[in-house]
């Protein structure tokens, strides 16, 4: 189908970036530093991807200085003294394994179909780790919040990182399931009624109103990067009334 979203992301080789000095863009990488993974929804998921959540600390390159890649080549030797099979894992590093600003035609449309990968990514991937070097206002930047909400339960934090996991705990209130739904329930309108449950929307307001507030490089990224929570949301097992929520979440500011 020629609407089926697909595009070619860039998985940096474990071992060849523990190499590198400093950060490659996207354009810039050899033919041998990284393997292609179809973003399409019927893809297989390659094995032992980690996933880097970090923050830009300017905005025209992540980390200029190579002060995020020497802490990400210490936490991927970490991952390997762990565990041998992370010798050979494949990393996702945006500003490597996305097409960046300026973008053809071409890559924008390959770049949006990146985003949407990013809920298979962060949810399968064998380890997210957020980085410590440029922490400051981490989940005050819409990517960095979208990944840590996609994350979920799915991020390591390090024995140095307790400062992260405390300014992190507000994402519990994010998890929430209705409380009244079997884990084999199947969704129906016509099953139960729509009365409230306020732990449900109370998560999915919470979620809403940060993004709000989060600032993006690219102010353009906003809108998409919203869509992406939204069909976070819509993809859980959630009441009519927090369907509905979400649905008025998806067009209307909720700060």
């Amino acid at each position: 189908s020629s609407d089926v979203c697909s595009s070619d992301l860039r998985l940096i080789k474990a071992g060849v970036l523990r190499s590198w000095r400093l950060l490659k863009e996207w354009k810039s990488l050899g033919d041998t530093e990284y393997i292609e993974w179809p973003s399409s929804p019927d893809a297989q998921m390659p094995d032992r991807i980690v996933f880097v959540s970090h923050r830009w600390t300017t905005s025209q390159h992540p980390d200029p200085t190579g002060v995020q890649l020497r802490e990400l080549q210490l936490r991927l030797s970490a991952l390997s003294e762990q565990n041998r099979e992370f010798n050979h894992a494949l990393v996702f590093y945006d500003y490597c394994s996305s097409p960046q600003t300026p973008r053809s035609e071409r890559e924008e449309a390959d770049f949006r179909c990146d985003i949407q990968a990013l809920p298979m990514l962060c949810s399968t991937a064998a380890q997210v780790i957020i980085l410590s070097e440029g922490f400051e206002r981490y989940k005050d930047r819409a990517w960095c919040f979208l990944e840590m909400v996609l994350s979920e339960r799915n991020v390591l934090l390090f024995s140095d990182q307790k400062h992260i996991a405390q300014a992190l705990e507000f994402r519990t209130s994010l998890r929430a399931e209705p409380t009244q739904l079997g884990t084999n329930h199947i969704i129906d309108s016509f099953c139960f009624s729509y009365k409230v449950d306020h732990i449900e929307v109370e998560a999915i307001v919470a979620a809403f109103q940060h993004f709000s507030t989060c600032h993006a490089t690219n102010s353009g990224d906003l809108p998409l990067l919203r869509a992406e929570l939204v069909r976070h949301f819509n993809a859980r097992q959630m009441t009519p009334f927090g369907r509905l929520v979400t649905a008025i979440a998806k067009f209307f500011d909720m700060s």
